[in-house]
């Protein structure tokens, strides 16, 4: 096999910040972006909501557990947080989204809690807008999208940027991803 360094040929991809290419080209996923990381920082803006977070997701894993949903084991059902995306790392987007995803009931009780609970306006009003984004039709369409989507280029840009790499192999990897963008 014929092997050949790919330093000189990896794609530098701190000079093409996703977020700021994909504004030029799609105006919703750069909203959608936007809106996340509003999203992100309002919720994890405070030790409380941030407890509360990590409260309601393992409350979330009892019952699942319990019910008998979810499968337990060494290193599973672990509680993590939501992560803002980056402006120029793929997997920090990637991330990002799957991180939502994963604590998309948790984020939208602690919400619900907040617009019921809060005792000032503001945080109330601020609450009610970030809930009724996320449980906006488009919000949950591009999230799940955008999840499918940088996840397949994400295997790809990972792969691109190890120190040498089988040119067949990079190939190969070229040419299934395009293949399951297109049957996307």
């Amino acid at each position: 096999m014929a092997y050949i360094n790919m330093i000189s040929f990896q794609p530098d991809l701190q000079k093409y910040p996703l977020t700021k290419h994909v504004s030029r080209e799609v105006h919703e996923v750069w909203l959608f972006f936007s809106k996340l990381s509003s999203i992100v920082n309002f919720v994890n803006a405070s030790f409380k909501r941030y407890a509360e977070l990590k409260a309601a997701k393992e409350k979330e894993i009892i019952e699942l557990i319990t019910s008998e949903e979810l499968e337990t084991g060494t290193c599973a059902n672990q509680v993590w947080t939501l992560q803002r995306a980056g402006d120029t790392c793929w997997n920090s987007h990637f991330t990002s989204v799957s991180k939502l995803i994963e604590m998309f009931s948790a984020t939208l009780e602690v919400l619900r809690k907040m617009i019921n609970d809060d005792p000032t306006r503001d945080m109330r009003g601020e609450a009610k807008g970030a809930y009724k984004e996320m449980t906006s039709f488009e919000f949950v369409f591009i999230l799940h999208l955008l999840d499918k989507v940088i996840e397949i280029s994400n295997i790809i840009c990972r792969a691109l940027q190890t120190k040498s790499l089988d040119i067949l192999n990079t190939l190969n990897y070229v040419t299934s991803t395009k293949r399951l963008l297109q049957e996307f």
